[in-house]
């Protein structure tokens, strides 16, 4: 799962991602207005993707593992085939309908044209590449996505900054990359046979039943994002619009880094073990408290920093939204909580019941939104949402257990609630009180705190198993592989050489023992070791001497090791060195189980150190992991001294020495 989180969290996210480091331009370039205007139209666009298709491809994930075969493939093409036809019925009435003078006179006509075939081939475009995820392609499905939003990125800074199209410049960009990447997925990549008109009814009509029943749980969704936006209008001006609909994209930080990459993984993979009922309820306690745990410090360091960070470029307008920001990004923790407790009512076939609770919920904030935007401004609006999503979040947890019972603990999540409104109540006095220097400063020590504090309260759970120092450790490991390469400070022959079993024998291996050292590698190291490496250097004892101990009795391999003399170092990850004249690389060194704890490594490091030396190589190195003690409290005894340092930065995969 943790290697699907980061590929298709990473892939899914990429876009809005974009979309957000783009928010400098939009509020150096756009008026609070236009941006309001923007938000209108892009509500529109949200509000025509939940009737696209009818939201069958959410029934044919829910059906595609238990299929076989040419059955998946079945399921797949009656998906796009159903989608292609009611897509285009869709698409006709929505260009008739914005022809109608009530609209056309907005105004926006054209706007809502361009909107309307970006949202067409837009969802083509992700249902596509969403197959990816079904064929458990994460690669390719990251490097689609890292495609398409580069080109995204480049072409609103194209149209907004260089040619001055202004909020319009947004749906180009959706629009190009869109294509792009539909004409990748489909005909570069051999994904054609899913195109099609046609499809199976049986299997159609399965996946209706369970997608349809999901829209008006969309719909309700929409209304929850978006009527707060209509009363704004209505009570104040589009620039107020503009100013909170930015400040909630600010906080859909929240959403880019933790619900939509999780939602992308978490699905696949609860269906993926759908029989192993007891693991999936085991982890969904674990995924929620971790989840909150890591919302809450997302939207606290939104609160924090925002303000400062805009003031440097926003125009006029903006700043005065970051007030919310606190309160609207909690909105969506709750909105990626019932995300993660979704799938216990999918497990259990109950998602008729879903729409009910968004329903429920958007009744409660088209009235609150109503009382609060008249009492409160933009702050009511952001509290109506959250207690909205509040709501809709309490009502899955507690009529869950009726069909998928659970065992959530629900006073850790409290835990987490509460020191989490304490740190920002304190950060509120904290910017009455001090100067914004001073500030800034405290409430870093403040988050640093909270942070703190998680870690106490999800070990004390057992959500987090690792210690500070394993989490560090594994973070570490992720981003990087350290090695040392020490080189010999005193090379001088060693005399007092350490005894080992009679029964050993040390020799230099050649020809004459290949099938010694086949029998060694096939047993002992990883598959094709003898081929690709062994022979190799036994065909070129001019460049490697390898160092064997034979046991007598057994006539077996105890002991390799080789030396490099003529060519160039390669260490473990790779860091490349060309050797010179007098100089020696040490290297490959292993010890077959049922021989250690006998001395012989310390012994055979002995004898490499003195064959280089009767040979006149007395610059001798040798790579270790930075990790690896044990080894590296080995050659100290040797007066070896760190003469390189190498790091692989895994995530772009370059080699660094100082």
């Amino acid at each position: 799962m943790k290697k699907d989180l980061l590929y298709y969290g990473v892939g899914a996210v990429l876009l809005k991602f974009i979309s957000f480091l783009l928010m400098p331009i939009y509020a150096s370039r756009f008026s609070t207005a236009d941006y309001g205007i923007l938000t209108f139209l892009q509500l529109f666009a949200t509000i025509l993707g939940w009737f696209l298709g009818l939201q069958i491809f959410s029934g044919m994930w829910r059906y595609y593992y238990e299929l076989d075969g040419d059955n998946k493939t079945k399921l797949v093409k009656s998906s796009f085939g159903f989608s292609s036809i009611i897509n285009f019925v869709i698409l006709i009435l929505a260009i008739i309908i914005i022809q109608f003078p009530i609209i056309k006179n907005l105004g926006y006509n054209y706007l809502l044209i361009i909107v309307l075939v970006t949202t067409f081939v837009g969802y083509f475009a992700n249902q596509g590449i969403s197959i990816l995820r079904l064929q458990r392609k994460p690669i390719s499905f990251l490097k689609l996505n890292i495609s398409r939003a580069l080109l995204y990125f480049i072409l609103v800074i194209l149209f907004v900054v260089v040619l001055h199209k202004g909020i319009a410049s947004i749906f180009y960009g959706q629009l190009i990359a869109g294509i792009f990447l539909f004409i990748i997925f489909f005909f570069f990549m051999g994904n054609s046979k899913y195109l099609s008109i046609n499809f199976d009814k049986k299997l159609t009509k399965k996946m209706l039943a369970f997608s349809i029943p999901l829209i008006p749980g969309s719909l309700a969704m929409w209304v929850l994002n978006s009527s707060d936006n209509f009363f704004i209008k209505y009570f104040y001006t589009m620039s107020d619009v503009g100013t909170y609909a930015f400040s909630y994209k600010i906080v859909m930080l929240v959403q880019v880094l933790l619900v939509i990459p999780i939602k992308q993984a978490w699905t696949p993979f609860v269906f993926s073990r759908i029989k192993d009922r007891k693991f999936i309820k085991i982890k969904i306690d674990q995924m929620l408290q971790l989840f909150f745990a890591a919302g809450f410090i997302i939207v606290i360091f939104l609160s924090f920093f925002t303000k400062d960070f805009l003031s440097l470029f926003a125009k006029e307008g903006y700043l005065e939204g970051t007030k919310i920001i606190f309160v609207a990004g909690l909105s969506y923790v709750m909105l990626g909580g019932c995300a993660l407790m979704a799938v216990s009512y999918h497990i259990a076939e109950k998602t008729k019941l879903l729409p009910k609770y968004f329903a429920y919920g958007a009744i409660t904030n088209i009235i609150l939104n109503y009382f609060f935007i008249q009492w409160f401004g933009l702050m009511g609006a952001a509290i109506a949402t959250l207690l909205s999503f509040f709501l809709i979040f309490l009502l899955y947890n507690l009529n869950v257990n009726k069909y998928f019972p659970l065992k959530i603990s629900y006073k850790v999540i409290i835990s987490i609630c509460i020191s989490g409104f304490g740190i920002y109540f304190l950060s509120l006095l904290i910017n009455d009180l001090c100067d914004n220097h001073i500030a800034i400063f405290i409430k870093i020590f403040l988050l640093l705190l909270y942070m703190w504090l998680l870690y106490i309260i999800l070990r004390k759970s057992g959500a987090l198993k690792e210690s500070f120092r394993e989490i560090l450790t594994k973070l570490k490991n992720k981003l990087f592989i350290c090695e040392n390469l020490y080189k010999l400070s005193n090379p001088v022959k060693i005399k007092n050489i350490r005894n080992i079993d009679s029964k050993y024998v040390i020799k230099i291996v050649s020809n004459g023992d290949a099938d010694l050292l086949k029998e060694y590698s096939d047993k002992n190291r990883s598959k094709g070791h003898f081929e690709k490496n062994i022979k190799t250097r036994l065909k070129e004892q001019d460049k490697y001497t390898g160092i064997a101990v034979i046991d007598t009795i057994k006539n077996k391999l105890a002991y390799l090791c080789w030396i490099s003399f003529d060519g160039e170092i390669d260490t473990g990850i790779h860091y490349k060195r060309q050797l010179k004249n007098n100089e020696a690389y040490l290297f490959d060194a292993d010890t077959v189980p049922e021989y250690r704890q006998q001395g012989l490594h310390n012994r055979m490091m002995q004898e490499r150190i003195n064959n280089c030396i009767k040979k006149g190589n007395n610059q001798i190195y040798i790579s270790i992991y930075r990790n690896n003690y044990k080894a590296i409290n080995n050659i100290n005894k040797f007066d070896f001294k760190i003469y390189k340092r190498i790091f692989l930065i895994k995530p772009i995969k370059k080699i660094v020495s100082i």
